[in-house]
């Protein structure tokens, strides 16, 4: 599994999704983006609409109840993933 992806700049996304010009200039276009980094995220909002958010991008399962989020839940090994709960 890949830990890595290309994130696009608040400009491409607010054109692609017709959310509006608000181009914070918060999220730039990155070619390498790394687990547990901050990522630009689309949110439904109530009313129905499109906002621009950020969130940190990793798996934190459900049931994770430390204080500490996890540190390496991005890449399975294919030995392990059947029998780990993190990745069942």
């Amino acid at each position: 599994m890949c830990g890595r992806y290309v994130s696009p700049d608040d400009r491409a996304i607010e054109q692609y999704w017709h959310i509006g010009a608000r181009d914070s200039g918060q999220w730039i276009r990155r070619y390498n983006v790394a687990p547990s980094t901050q990522v630009p995220l689309l949110r439904l909002k109530e009313q129905g609409q499109l906002e621009l958010d950020g969130a940190r991008w990793g798996l934190v399962p459900h049931w994770w109840n430390k204080p500490a989020l996890p540190s390496l839940s991005f890449n399975a090994r294919s030995e392990e993933a059947a029998n780990k709960p993190m990745w069942r």
